[in-house]
């Protein structure tokens, strides 16, 4: 029977080790499956992202080539026979003569219609019909309605024209419409304006240009960009199709950039309030009195911060936003800058509105002191000791002017000589 037994057990154990074993193997084998198609999402966003690269960098040139078809198509070139000898030949454009190709090059440029015209038929569908078959369809119905926007419309007819100098080499237009598509309000709007855009030359040779930016907190700043840099951002920088993806990118990193700080937010006030409550748990005496002065610590708190803070001339918006800071930050056994940079921390986080952190670094450090300064001024406030009923107050012991101090018994005061 102890035979038995042994191989019984035996067999039990090689059965487990043989079970784990083939799970090991059936999990390992879906993990190569799950990575074989994270590795084939991976290649096919790549393939999608080389793909809209391609149409968008294309679409210029198709758009240019197809224009520049039609004005051919539509300029005929006559060399009518003379007896007298050769003549000088005519050029049509519809029903229009002209003696000069010229002339006729311009009337054909009005007649087939503008760069953008040809931007809207080519590239336009094409982008379209590539958002679609990505699994993007919102960028596919957004576009349509957003080039139906005054604003938008404005700049791409700017960014047109840049388009259109930089093809024949009209410098000052370029510049001029370049800077109106990047300033245009509604269009290419990164928080930044171009002011002013000149020319880089070098023994008469133009090498690039240098435009100067001015940025959110006014400061301005010169970049110089070679010639192909600017034209690469006139042609395709500042293309329709790359300013909606621009602006889309940037509406979705504000939406998550608002989440992570209301999330923040939430964890904040969260620990602000379990601390307050441990506070005003510890004891029955303390909850006692707390009563008794007609609300907790923190509740006196909060309303002499929020004088103070008034007094500073800050108002109502600022001082809620700032509140939980305030109640937060220790002030007991930290240096003056860890305990101005962790209220600094603590506006940044409670900034729901943004307009904390667009402020210039000065001005947010200026108002992160203004709450350390209500603070340290309701702390004083609360610390001094509250007069007894009935006691006299004290009055205030003013010297008016130098001398020897005297008591002088028919007045009861001390007088100086």
């Amino acid at each position: 029977m102890s035979n038995f037994g042994i191989g019984i057990g035996s067999f039990m154990d090689g059965f487990q080790r043989g079970a784990n074993s083939y799970s090991q193997i059936q999990d390992a084998r879906q993990q190569r499956k799950i990575r074989d198609q994270q590795f084939k999402m991976q290649e096919q966003e790549l393939a999608d992202q080389q793909q809209y690269r391609e149409i968008s960098e294309q679409a210029v040139n198709e758009a240019k080539q197809a224009r520049q078809a039609d004005i051919g198509k539509s300029i005929y070139r006559g060399s009518p026979d003379s007896p007298a000898g050769p003549v000088v030949p005519d050029y049509k454009v519809g029903n229009k003569s002209f003696a000069n190709e010229a002339d006729a090059q311009a009337e054909a440029e009005k007649s087939v219609g503008g760069f953008m015209d040809y931007y809207m038929k080519t590239a336009v569908p094409k982008l379209q019909e590539h958002w679609l078959a990505t699994g993007q369809p919102e960028k596919a119905q957004i576009m349509g309605q957003w080039m139906e926007q005054e604003d938008v419309k404005k700049g791409m007819k700017a960014w047109a024209g840049a388009v259109r100098a930089f093809q024949v080499g009209d410098r000052e237009a370029f510049k001029t419409n370049l800077m109106a598509a990047y300033n245009q309000s509604g269009y290419y709007d990164d928080g930044y304006e171009a002011i002013g855009i000149k020319d880089i030359e070098k023994d008469g040779n133009l090498l690039g240009y240098a435009i100067t930016f001015k940025g959110p907190d006014g400061k301005e700043f010169t970049q110089e960009f070679d010639g192909d840099d600017v034209g690469k951002m006139g042609l395709y920088a500042l293309a329709p199709d790359k300013v909606l993806e621009y602006g889309l990118e940037q509406v979705q990193a504000g939406q998550e950039a608002r989440a992570k700080m209301a999330e923040k937010k939430m964890d904040f006030d969260a620990d602000i309030a379990k601390e307050t409550h441990k506070s005003n748990l510890r004891t029955q005496e303390e909850q006692a009195k707390q009563q008794m002065n007609g609300g907790s610590d923190k509740v006196r708190e909060a309303r002499a911060i929020a004088e103070e803070l008034r007094s500073l001339g800050y108002d109502d918006d600022f001082i809620r936003q700032s509140m939980p800071v305030a109640l937060g930050v220790e002030r007991r056994g930290q240096s003056a800058a860890d305990r101005l940079s962790e209220t600094l921390e603590g506006l940044r986080k409670n900034d729901t509105t943004f307009k904390f952190s667009k402020l210039p670094p000065d001005e947010q450090v200026r108002q992160a002191q203004a709450v350390i300064e209500a603070q340290d001024r309701a702390l004083r406030k609360q610390q001094q000791p509250a007069p007894s009923p009935g006691a006299q107050q004290p009055r205030p012991n003013v010297q008016s002017g130098g001398g020897i101090p005297i008591y002088d018994r028919s007045t009861g005061q001390t007088i100086y000589r």
